[in-house]
């Protein structure tokens, strides 16, 4: 399947914005999102605000988190298509290009997080999470009732597709048939999280790559596959992946297919309408992934009363200072020309 760098773009753009505003309103609208587990008191609670006209915000608090199986998604399609016809991987040079990465982003903003969380608003230190954060080790670590404890909530996704970046040199070996046999395994995990597994390993496998095995080598999968969607065949694909996506979230039997669903949503409607604005977003997703947690905490201790009023000024603020921040990250540390 060939994604174009604008329809990628476009993706990105879609699922942060989507992210940010969910990561900002279940909070405050009281409605918790059946992520790697099912309520259907929490499912019936969502419903009852729909029905009343409530629905954006509310969907966004409920299914918002979904779109985060796209991140995974575009990064197993990406590393595919750059890294799958290479017989061997220069692995020190990849391992060290992707951890730099991941640093650059993540120790400018979590060092004023650190500053403001523990600093300005009085929080009690928690030295071993932050020493755990910073070498991505938390993800592992983080289990039941113990000292590690992820903040500021959000930056458990570098743990995890580090563990991706570590696992790729070795499942890009194999065939497309193994491929789908992964793919099924991921399926198969999600099924055994929500239907015979305590709240602890929930949540354990949320914050590792084990519970996003689905979307990652779905990514893989459709780099190698040469398909070719028309315009008709993306609308009606759109459609109905989202009407699939709505039963998903709302049938327990359903959930672990959500995933899948959304993913089939993003890339379809991707190929029917294409945005500039949401591209330039797309573009900046991950400073304004990386600065939106922080912002929240702010918004969360000194933000306006008003939710509507609130949830604009954050959202604009995210995407204005995580451009800031992208150009200061272009200006402090530019990334080296390809060759050397």
């Amino acid at each position: 399947m060939d994604i174009t760098r604008e329809q990628d773009l476009n993706i990105r753009g879609f699922s942060i914005l989507l992210l940010v505003v969910h990561n900002y309103v279940y909070r405050l609208m009281g409605i918790n999102c059946n992520e790697f587990a099912y309520s259907q008191q929490v499912t019936d609670i969502f419903l009852s605000h729909v029905s009343s006209g409530q629905m954006p915000w509310y969907v966004a608090s409920f299914a918002g988190w979904v779109v985060v199986s796209c991140f995974f998604f575009l990064s197993g399609y990406g590393l595919t298509r750059k890294y799958g016809e290479a017989a061997q991987l220069p692995l020190y040079n990849y391992i060290k290009r992707h951890v730099s990465k991941l640093w650059k982003l993540l120790l400018p903003v979590f060092a004023v997080y650190i500053a403001l969380f523990y600093g300005a608003f009085g929080h009690n230190w928690n030295i071993p999470s932050i020493i755990a954060q910073v070498t991505f080790t938390i993800n592992p670590l983080c289990y039941g009732d113990n000292s590690f404890v992820i903040e500021p909530g959000i930056y458990w996704f570098l743990g995890a597709i580090l563990q991706f970046y570590f696992f790729f040199p070795v499942i890009k070996r194999l065939d497309k048939s193994w491929l789908w046999l992964l793919l099924a395994a991921g399926i198969a995990i999600r099924y055994l999280a929500i239907y015979g597994m305590s709240n602890d390993v929930q949540e354990w496998i949320r914050l590792n790559a084990l519970g996003w095995i689905t979307p990652f080598v779905a990514g893989m999968i459709a780099a190698r596959t040469p398909v070719n969607l028309t315009r008709r065949t993306s609308v009606v694909l759109c459609i109905l992946s989202a009407v699939l996506l709505w039963l998903c979230m709302t049938h327990q039997c359903l959930m672990p297919l959500s995933e899948i669903c959304c993913i089939m949503c993003c890339v379809t409607l991707s190929r029917i309408v294409t945005l500039k604005p949401l591209a330039w977003i797309g573009g900046i997703s991950s400073s304004i992934f990386m600065i939106h947690p922080l912002l929240r905490m702010i918004f969360y201790e000194m933000g306006p009363h008003s939710v509507l009023l609130s949830l604009a000024c954050y959202t604009m603020l995210s995407i204005a200072v995580g451009w800031l921040y992208s150009l200061l990250m272009k200006a402090i540390l530019p990334e080296k020309p390809k060759g050397r």
